[in-house]
Formats: structure tokens, sequence, C-alpha cells
């Protein structure tokens, strides 16, 4: 029996199992990193024998491509076709704020286990929990280090287009200026 877990659920009435979907950029660019990240999810569940609280669990594993229209027709197919309880992942930035507004239309739980753009940390996606925390996070707390630390007063910055890469270079940029540091040229 799958038991259907979904946000408005209650009480379940009686045990079974309970699907996860776990959604990476299991090929691409992406691919050596995300078969880490899937290998180590399902290492956790190993240990515990796929079983949590009495329910076992089944993982269901969708390569996004590293395309956020792809995340989502992956993330689709999970929720609607596969009766995921919940989803994990995807890994870049374009791909989860795509899927946390999916998952935010159908009230499903999504956890991103890597940083994840700010704008999914915002009260309007209540079903997104970050298990890594924010891009923000991290450049900022470069951009305090470099200031104070490694004592740069001048910095050129470099990042990806795309949306983690300017929430990295946001956050860095910020803490940095703030501390009186000079952000030459952004690249």
């Amino acid at each position: 029996m799958i038991v259907p877990l979904l946000a408005t659920d209650t009480t379940v009435a009686s045990k079974g199992t309970i699907k996860i979907g776990h959604i990476r950029p299991i090929s691409g660019v992406m691919a050596m990193t995300s078969q880490r990240m899937v290998d180590a999810f399902d290492f956790g569940f190993e240990q515990v024998n796929y079983q949590v609280a009495g329910y076992d669990i089944e993982i269901v594993v969708g390569d996004s491509k590293g395309d956020p229209a792809t995340a989502v027709e992956v993330a689709r197919k999970m929720v609607e076709s596969d009766g995921v309880a919940m989803l994990v992942g995807p890994t870049q930035g374009g791909e989860q704020m795509a899927v946390a507004g999916y998952a935010n239309d159908v009230g499903i739980p999504i956890l991103f286990t890597n940083p994840a753009p700010m704008p999914t940390t915002t009260p309007g996606f209540p079903f997104c929990v970050l298990g890594f925390g924010s891009e923000p996070q991290i450049s900022s707390a470069m951009g305090v280090w470099c200031y104070d630390e490694a004592e740069y007063r001048d910095v050129d910055i470099l990042t990806s287009d795309f949306a983690p890469g300017h929430g990295f270079l946001g956050a860095f940029k910020a803490a940095f200026e703030s501390k009186g540091g000079t952000v030459v040229q952004e690249i």
C-alpha cells in the first residue's frame, strides 16, 4: 500500500510505504556531483533499512538534466503519477526555483539539501525546507573574511550568470562593501 502524505493529511490510517522523489541533474555537467548526492541520500536510508517510524521508504530518482523545465516535468510525474509524498532536490538554483513554484502550487513539501536561491526562502514558499541554508549565508561570510582576515580592500569578482551565481555575488559584495571594501570590477 502506498501512503499519500500530502500537506493536507493529518493522520495516516495504516502503515505502508512512503515514496520520496529525489530530483537531480544526473546527466550533464552536474552528473558526478549529483550522483554523489543520490548515493549519500540512499546511504542514509540504507542505514535504517529504508524504514522510518514503521513506514517503508521508497526513493524515486529522476534526472532533471540541469534544466528548470525538465525539473518541473520530473517533479510533476513523481507527484501525479508515482505518488511521492515529498520531493528532495534538485541541485541548481534555476531548477530549485522552478520546482519550488510547482511544489508550492500543489502543496507538497520539498527539501533542498544544498544552498538554495533566496526567493525560495520567502514566506511565499511555505512548502520549501532548506537543509543546507541559502546561497547568501555562505558568500556573505566570505566577504567579511576577505576584508577582516585576508585584509583585502579592493577585489574583482567573477561569477556564473545564473541565479545561484548572482545570489553568491550579491551577498559577497554587500558584506565586503559594508566593511569598507571596494568591488572594482564584476564579471
